[in-house]
């Protein structure tokens, strides 16, 4: 019988959520050292509305969590543009 070798271990590096995972208690359990998360606001394109443009400058500081992660979502981020809006689009 052959010996198979372990595969390398995997980390996670983002998490994608639908809508229904979006609290206040959610967001602030999220740990700032583990995977990046992308977690939906708003549950379908009529409340959702039109595509808005990629927020500019520094993030406000009396954003709530859930702005911040609306925020987020339309980021351009690194150096791929619309990461998180791209990332989302992958969700299954």
């Amino acid at each position: 019988m052959a010996v198979i070798a372990p595969e390398a271990p995997q980390t996670i590096e983002v998490v994608l959520a639908d809508a229904g995972y979006i609290s206040e208690k959610n967001l602030a359990g999220i740990d700032p050292d583990g995977p990046e998360h992308l977690i939906a606001t708003k549950n379908g394109w009529k409340q959702r509305g039109e595509n808005e443009g990629a927020p500019r400058g520094r993030m406000p500081d009396t954003l709530t969590l859930r702005d911040r992660m609306a925020r987020k979502l339309l980021t351009v981020r690194g150096v791929r543009p619309l990461r998180g809006r791209a990332l989302y689009k992958k969700r299954g």
